[in-house]
């Protein structure tokens, strides 16, 4: 499929996972031009590459502390486009910016809306212990993660499943899906309404939601672990960060159990441990804080 007229978009990234999204946009075959890149400031270190990709491509950058500001949303006054894309980008965009798109807005979440709403959709569903999740492309509104699903693709999560081997499943899944729904919308679909299911909103993750207590059961644990494991710091238990654990057998539980009562830490020649009320973890990769 493609025009002979360019359909300008603007987009707004921050990291890695957005590059992904955005070269797949510009390489496709629908004659897509990108005609701003937005980013936040302070850019971090895991955006520099989003930065490079535009200065290479002649893609001019916009960086910004607020997208809601009158400075930041001038720059947009004189400018026609066709569409707002934003891809891993951890602002709600004013209905001033997609409105004025000829097609709207699309943003893409890494998780199967409605279900994990808000900025933490890749982690809670392995600390939750879920078998799938997912990634969706909808259309923006008003609303937060809110608007009509035009694309939706299902990941099998296994009971093992550490967060890096999730995002590596994710950036297949973004070499195609924009550029799918992009396509959907150049042939006039808007997609479909969300279930109307009363789901909880996720916040950022905060420094206590990495913490394993003492009264937390193993399933939860071994789930934070995965979850806060390579490429984030950890979760924490006392001066730990862990990044590694495994389950281990009855027997090794029965030998633990006969050589401490308490639960929390426990150490031999052999390893460490982690005992929770319900079971014990194993502890493979960790540092101390």
């Amino acid at each position: 499929m493609s025009q002979s007229t360019a359909l300008k978009f603007i987009f707004f990234g921050e990291d890695i996972f957005s590059l992904v999204i955005l070269k797949s946009l510009v390489e496709s075959n629908l004659n897509l031009k990108p005609i701003c890149v937005v980013m936040l400031e302070p850019i971090a270190l895991s955006g520099q590459r989003l930065v490079d990709y535009c200065a290479e491509q002649s893609i001019p950058l916009l960086k910004t502390k607020s997208v809601k500001s009158n400075e930041f949303l001038a720059n947009f006054d004189e400018l026609k486009f066709d569409l707002t894309i934003s891809a891993h980008f951890q602002r709600i965009l004013p209905e001033v910016l997609f409105g004025r798109a000829a097609l709207g807005g699309l943003n893409l979440h890494p998780s199967l809306l409605p279900r994990y709403r808000g900025m933490s959709p890749q982690h809670w569903p392995i600390i939750l212990g879920d078998d799938q999740t997912g990634v969706t492309v909808h259309l923006i509104d008003e609303g937060v993660d809110t608007g009509n699903i035009l694309c939706q693709e299902t990941i099998s999560l296994s009971n093992d499943i550490y967060i890096h081997e999730l995002q590596k499943k994710f950036l297949v899944i973004y070499k195609t899906i924009m550029v799918d729904a992009v396509k959907k919308l150049m042939l006039g679909e808007r997609g479909y309404t969300q279930p109307a299911i009363d789901l909880p909103y996720f916040g950022k993750i905060k420094e206590e939601d990495m913490v394993i207590s003492f009264d937390m059961g193993v399933d939860k644990a071994y789930g934070m672990i995965r979850a806060f494991s390579f490429p984030y710091q950890g979760a924490c238990f006392k001066n730990l960060r862990i990044m590694k654990a495994a389950r281990i057998g009855n027997d090794i539980i029965a030998e633990i159990k006969m050589s401490t009562a308490a639960v929390g830490l426990y150490e031999d020649e052999k390893s460490k441990y982690l005992i929770l009320q319900d079971g014990v973890l194993e502890i493979l990769k960790w540092k101390k804080i």
